[in-house]
């Protein structure tokens, strides 16, 4: 049976990029119907040999039919992949490759017990987002919505009736020399910080820990009751999960000055509605600007009554290019799974699983047939005979003590990791091109591996410096042979982007990530090959190598305080101070 991708939904922008997937895989679409169409289609068997799946952000909420005269659709949502939905997908499906840059609306916890692979698209939002960010603060301050209103009912600057109240245009504020309170300074959140320079307002933020020099840009780092107290304006740019659902109530809101702008464009659920309904009542928050809502798409009535809470119907990302980069990040995943086996922005990673296994071992062209109780193998040592699939347990044994590398385990709740198994590369140059990097900081240690496949550095041969290499290039670090293994750096490089993610889904400071272990094992060689050049055939063996990379928070440097301690004196210094202080005296 050939294997297929299954999109939901529709491709709007990265349609040709879609299509020349068929190249790699059958391509099967589920553009419109209902959840419980999808769901029958699955037990129905129509999806049986699908291994990798585009979810297009269209699908991901349940939201009335949507009639599309010229196309004569009737558009539906499948909506969110629960435990429901997860349970009953195909048993061939590896790969879940996510348009959104959340998981929300996929139970990761279900996909792990399937062992399935699950991707977002992190970093193609930042810049939609942050305009979007930027526009709703402006709006709040200026208290905007009030005379759009006021003029779209032909009364000028007012007044307007909400809530049973009038509100006339009033005074805003100008955002220059106030306090941008950015709670959650990853990409998106330093885009913000980016464009509100720009109109002269001062930065301060709050991560789980402190951004490097560079990546602040003249932000000032203070802690999380200290930005509450300090904000003028307090944008919201932090991922949900357990511990920051509500991290904004009244609580906090009380700690907060009188007058503050509130801006979320992150997460609806970040935020207690009901306790920011209250602050904007009671004056505590002057104005809000929300692209974002717990309920979605219901809105708190209290929000939508208020005329200083400028709203948006969740479009952080709807520009053209946005979506067009989102839909071509999804299908570099989709492609980077088929072809390599990895997601590149990999959330949720699988692991192999034993005919994956079996097939890496075993066959040269991973496509291997039923095994026969015929095919028979003898050991010369001991004269028995084994089986194929005695000989297949074996190698499952070995692959499965080969992944421990890590002698000590490394706290998992600051650290992130990413595994390749069998991976088609020279085992020597990965070996080397790992430890190069081993320690490094994140950032550098992508600088370093980007140049090593531009050839502008190399790589040093520490270790296997017997066969060839460049003598020159090795002289800046001292030894007699450097290399430029561009396929090992490739590899390691999209490792390192899968770690990355994983550490972005789990809420820690990516800018603060250091590559605390690498390790590169040997795996079974593969099947011995021939080639022809020049008339000559030779045999070659392949040499495929396990990676494991380890990325973990670097930690807060603390400055010593000043010591206490008593200095000890002499019995001949303390004489010398009583006789000083007789003397004195």
């Amino acid at each position: 049976m050939s294997q297929s991708a299954l999109l939901i939904g529709e491709i709007t922008h990265a349609r040709k990029e879609w299509e020349s997937i068929s190249s790699l895989l059958s391509l099967k679409e589920f553009p419109n119907g209902t959840r419980e169409d999808f769901i029958a289609n699955c037990k129905a068997g129509q999806y049986d040999d699908v291994v990798a799946l585009y979810r297009s952000n269209n699908s991901t909420k349940v939201r009335p039919q949507l009639k599309r005269k010229a196309l004569k659709l009737t558009v539906q949502y499948t909506g969110p992949f629960n435990a429901e939905m997860i349970a009953v997908l195909p048993k061939s499906l590896k790969y879940i490759c996510h348009n959104g840059a959340g998981y929300d609306n996929i139970d990761v916890a279900a996909c792990s017990e399937r062992n399935i692979a699950v991707s977002s698209t992190p970093v193609a939002v930042n810049d939609a987002t942050a305009d979007v960010g930027i526009f709703l603060m402006i709006g709040a301050l200026r208290q905007a919505h009030v005379p759009i209103t006021a003029l779209r009912e032909g009364k000028w600057q007012g007044p307007i009736t909400a809530g049973g109240r009038e509100y006339r245009t009033s005074l805003g504020n100008d955002p220059k020399n106030k306090v941008l309170g950015i709670l959650g300074m990853g990409g998106i959140g330093r885009e913000m910080a980016i464009r509100a320079k720009a109109f002269g307002m001062k930065i301060q933020y709050h991560n789980r820990s402190r951004l490097p020099a560079d990546l602040e840009a003249g932000a000032t780092y203070v802690s999380f009751d200290e930005l509450l107290a300090n904000a003028d304006v307090l944008s919201l740019n932090l991922a949900l999960n357990a511990s920051t659902r509500h991290i904004i109530g009244a609580t906090e809101f009380t700690k907060m000055k009188d007058g503050v702008v509130i801006v979320n464009t992150a997460r609806g659920a970040l935020i207690d509605e009901k306790a920011l309904v209250a602050a904007l009542e009671s004056g505590k928050v002057r104005s809000a600007g929300l692209d974002v809502y717990e309920c979605e798409p219901q809105i708190e009535p209290g929000l939508v009554s208020n005329p200083n809470v400028m709203l948006l119907p969740h479009i952080g990302t709807a520009t053209y290019e946005t979506q067009k980069d989102m839909e071509i990040l999804v299908l570099d995943n989709l492609r980077s799974a088929v072809e390599k086996g990895e997601l590149i922005t990999q959330w949720l990673k699988r692991a192999p699983d034993d005919d994956e296994k079996r097939q890496q071992l075993i066959t040269e062209d991973h496509h291997t047939p039923s095994p026969t109780p015929s095919r028979c193998v003898t050991v010369k040592s001991t004269n028995l005979q084994i089986t194929n699939s005695i000989i297949w347990t074996i190698a499952n044994e070995r692959c499965s003590l080969q992944v421990r590398y890590a002698a000590q385990e490394i706290s998992s709740a600051k650290s992130a990791r990413a595994r390749g198994s069998y991976l088609r590369v020279s085992f020597k140059n990965t070996r080397e091109t790992a430890q190069a990097i081993n320690g490094m900081k994140l950032s550098k240690a992508l600088t370093f591996l980007e140049n090593v496949t531009t050839k502008t550095m190399a790589v040093p041969m520490r270790r296997y410096a017997g066969s060839t290499g460049r003598t020159a290039q090795g002289k800046q670090f001292g030894v007699s042979k450097a290399r430029w293994p561009v396929k090992s750096a490739e590899h390691i490089i999209d490792l390192l982007k899968n770690a990355e993610a994983n550490a972005d889904g789990k809420g820690l400071d990516t800018n603060a990530l250091i590559v605390k272990r690498i390790q590169v094992n040997q795996a079974p060689k593969g099947r011995r090959r021939t080639y022809r050049a020049h008339g000559r055939i030779n045999p070659y063996m392949t040499n495929p190598c396990h990676i494991e990379l380890i990325l973990t928070e670097a930690d807060e440097e603390v400055k010593k305080g000043p010591s206490d301690a008593q200095v000890r004196l002499s019995s001949r210094q303390r004489g010398t101070q009583i006789r000083r202080a007789l003397i004195e005296a």
